[in-house]
């Protein structure tokens, strides 16, 4: 019996995008979400492991602690496919978009190579320091120089254009095997085949195929082996050769998957469990075969140090064995069943949804719990007044029983109150609503005013799209999106200002554009996403001050695919556009997009102050900040010297276009209050009014001299102020000139 442990581990975070550092960390899955490609373990305490979203981890303590970095360099909509280390300090990785980048510092900083080539990249093959091979979709690229140029040495074969390489290995300079799918082949049902080179890939012949699907792997230029699957059943062989791919001995398997072998005898074998062979392949033992999670439909990759450390991931999981699979550990978890609504009632008190079950935290997120209601699925609606009081809507014991559950003891016991579904909100401890869909395009409205012990029916909705993303400011005033005719596009705000017993809609959607998502902090102020009527065109963000009577578009990104909205008040806010997180601290003057570090919908947003908050999305995640969820941007020390007082530097260039540097300084002991040691350094961009336009940086820094670049490309010309705070405090304020 395989046994499983998990360890506990500490999560350091370090997450950049567009060369800025967002506010947003990891709290599950952990150490983080995206999913993960390859690993490479060149030493047996350093572990390297790339996925999507740009995701790079290391870990240089066996895995017990991980440094994440999402979207590398500013990479965004990239996966890495492929990372392979020659030591503990040189690696590179490839991915989408023929981007490949290497790495001298042990994975902190990375550079982009420049491949000649936009194609899919996924296999590496080092052979030392200078000759390297990376293969792709229809493409073989070497170097012979450490990356600094390389040359395609791949060129079609019988016919077969590579659609996708399954792995690339080189023995020597000149002799080297792929094993990949054509896109055509020359008279066989099958389009996976076995090339191989013996003149660095100038010309390559077919020695094994053509089947569905092979992973070869030579030891040298003469043995080799392949698992091989044979049509679209079943059907697996193993392959074994000792002449180069001339004749190949076939026998019987039911394993399929990448093959690693140490000598001729010793092998592994990854799929859906990891097998190990000690007699050629002849026979296989099981030495792990344990539960990998969700699917992400991704094959499980392997790195294999020696017989006794093999490090294995698939999808979000990361296990290790350090005794040739006696004892696993797994160096990942995700304690929280999430993806749709989270609320926290406080610092430390917090619930989240995937639709299946709750999960809640008691330590601000740190960890979870998952609350399992009997019977209980389908939930679409979570609601909590405080740390104790909250209601779910769900289906209880299958689709339809409708159900709102109460719970007065944090979510211990539940109690049904209401045979309907529907999303749950309260304006205050007393009032509350739930929108319940009837159907499709109906909708009833329901209210209490007793904190949920009574509930009545106070609105029918006869429109043909029904309410969505209803909201009520306060007990009286709430807004609507909704739509009066069996007209698809024609969409309206709908008002109330009588706690919702009446409704009357104010102008219709902008022109040539309907309403999909909408957001009102206050009475008066509110934002909503449109797409163009027809959905030919590009989406558009507009604002109203005067509660939806007219329309002003906004000046922010093409917003693609927008999951939530969420504004603390009229001026702060943010809009979830996967991959992207628009913020605005000016109500809607300037927006920066930031990447969060997660490709998955965002589907939740929540604040307690103007710093603590909470996202959730698709695929279990959750990720906090505790600066606000701006864009941050990187410092940099520029002085091993500790000033002995606060100091903000006068900005250079200025003027500037785009991009300005600023320094300041941060002594060791603050001479006077009210500064404390460790405490919150700010520093914030205002306009000629006086308007906060930009924060860039909102943390706990170190004492010395610090230095950051203000990117104002999409800031109009002008005067601009920049202050530097300390716990608060404004410590200085500049002047700087933005000329375009």
């Amino acid at each position: 019996m395989k046994i499983l442990y998990n360890i506990a581990f500490i999560i350091i975070i370090s997450i950049t995008a567009y060369s800025q550092q967002t506010s947003w960390f990891w709290q599950n899955p952990l150490p983080q979400g995206n999913v993960l490609n390859s690993v490479s373990m060149p030493t047996l305490n350093d572990i390297y492991i790339a996925g999507q979203s740009a995701t790079i981890l290391i870990s240089h303590d066996a895995g017990v602690s991980w440094i994440v970095k999402n979207y590398i360099n500013g990479i965004d909509s990239v996966g890495f496919y492929k990372i392979k280390f020659i030591n503990n300090t040189t690696g590179y990785v490839c991915g989408d978009f023929g981007y490949i980048m290497k790495t001298t510092s042990a994975g902190e900083t990375w550079v982009k190579l420049t491949s000649n080539t936009i194609l899919h990249l996924n296999n590496i093959s080092i052979l030392n320091d200078s000759v390297i091979f990376i293969g792709g979709t229809n493409v073989v690229l070497k170097t012979t120089n450490s990356g600094q140029s390389w040359n395609n040495v791949y060129t079609n074969i019988n016919g077969c254009t590579l659609a996708y390489i399954n792995s690339i290995q080189f023995i020597n300079e000149t002799t080297g095997f792929l094993a990949g799918t054509c896109t055509s082949s020359p008279g066989y049902p099958s389009n996976s085949v076995v090339l191989k080179t013996t003149n660095s890939g100038n010309n390559w012949n077919a020695i094994l195929g053509y089947y569905n699907s092979i992973y070869p792997y030579f030891l040298n230029d003469q043995t080799g082996y392949a698992s091989v699957k044979i049509g679209l059943g079943p059907y697996v062989k193993f392959a074994r050769t000792t002449n180069s791919g001339t004749n190949w001995q076939l026998d019987s398997m039911f394993y399929h998957g990448d093959i690693y072998f140490k000598d001729v005898n010793t092998g592994w074998l990854n799929a859906n469990g990891i097998y190990k062979t000690t007699n050629a392949g002849y026979s296989w033992n099981t030495i792990w075969n344990g539960f990998f999670g969700p699917s992400c439909g991704n094959l499980p990759a392997m790195d294999v140090y020696n017989e006794n450390n093999i490090i294995d991931t698939k999808c979000i999981n990361i296990i290790k064995t350090s005794n040739s699979g006696t004892n696993w550990y797994n160096l990942s978890k995700a304690d929280a069943l999430s993806g749709g609504r989270v609320q926290f009632t406080d610092a430390f008190t917090g619930w989240t949804t995937d639709g299946t079950a709750i999960s809640r935290s008691t330590d601000g997120g740190t960890t979870w719990i998952v609350q399992n209601i009997s019977g209980a699925g389908g939930v679409n609606g979570l609601w909590f007044l405080n740390n104790n009081t909250g209601f779910i809507s769900c289906d209880i014991n299958g689709y339809p029983n409708h159900r709102i559950l109460k719970t007065t003891n944090s979510g211990v016991n539940w109690t049904e109150i209401l045979n309907i579904v529907g999303k749950i909100f309260f304006c205050n401890s007393s009032i509350g609503f739930i929108q319940q869909q009837v159907s499709v395009y109906k909708s009833v409205l329901w209210k209490t005013t007793d904190a949920g012990n009574n509930w009545a029916a106070i609105y029918n909705d006869t429109s043909f799209y029904g309410f969505k993303d209803t909201r009520f400011i306060n007990s009286s005033t709430g807004y609507a999106i909704s739509a009066l005719t069996t007209a698809y596009y024609t969409r309206f705000i709908s008002k109330t200002t009588d706690g919702g017993y009446t409704w009357f809609n104010q102008s219709p959607n902008p022109q040539g554009y309907y309403f999909t998502n909408a957001y009102f902090p206050d009475e008066n102020t509110g934002y909503t996403n449109c797409l163009p009527i027809g959905n030919i065109g590009r989406p558009k963000l507009f604002k109203t001050t005067n509660g939806g009577v007219s329309w002003i578009e906004q000046n922010a990104r093409s917003l693609w695919q927008v999951t939530t909205m969420y504004f603390r008040d009229a001026n702060t806010g943010y809009i979830s556009a996967t991959p992207y997180l628009m913020y605005t601290s000016n109500g809607g003057l300037n927006w920066n997009a930031s990447i969060p570090g997660t490709m998955s919908n965002i589907n939740d947003i929540c604040f307690i102050n103007e710093y603590t908050g909470w996202l959730s999305g698709n695929g279990n995640v959750i990720m906090k900040t505790t600066n606000g969820g701006g864009i941050m941007v990187n410092t940099q020390s520029t002085s091993n010297e500790v000033p002995t007082d606060f100091m903000l530097h006068q900005n250079y260039p200025n003027p500037f276009n785009p991009s300005t540097k600023i320094k300041f300084d941060i002594p060791e002991t603050p001479l006077s209050p009210p500064f404390g040691k460790g405490g919150i350094v700010s520093l914030k961009i205002f306009d000629i009014l006086g308007r906060e336009v930009a924060i860039l940086i909102n943390d706990k820094l170190t004492p010395g001299t610090h230095e950051v670049d203000w990117n104002a490309d999409s800031f109009a010309s002008g005067v601009y102020f920049y202050s530097l705070f300390a716990d608060g405090v404004v410590i200085n304020t500049k002047k700087l000139v933005l000329m375009k």
